[in-house]
């Protein structure tokens, strides 16, 4: 049980800490998000690679526990799991009809 539910948890752990060290240079520059640990200095670009690594390393070895097989396939999750692409949006005048019922 703890495998189970602790490799969706370890894996957005690594996602989340990967993407605030990718942003770390844009967050800064904007008003929402400058205060976040790393723009603001409260955490270091070096503990957050740990955190990410050590993340990481935990849903491995919960992917092991579970099966070799999920141990096996854990990069691919990773792969798949994070290729994300902007969703295509059609033109606004197709949809909206101001003058029209």
């Amino acid at each position: 049980f703890a495998a189970a539910s602790s490799d969706p948890v370890s894996a957005r752990c690594a996602a989340m800490g990967f993407n605030r060290l990718v942003d770390a240079d844009h967050d800064a520059l904007n008003p929402r998000t400058k205060m976040r640990e790393i723009p603001r200095g409260a955490m270091s670009r070096r503990e957050a690679i740990a955190f990410v690594v050590v993340s990481a390393a935990v849903f491995v070895y919960g992917a092991w526990c579970l099966s070799w097989t999920c141990a096996v396939l854990s990069p691919l999750a990773y792969t798949v799991g994070t290729d994300f692409r902007p969703a295509t949006r059609p033109d606004p005048d197709t949809i909206i009809h101001w003058d029209q019922w």
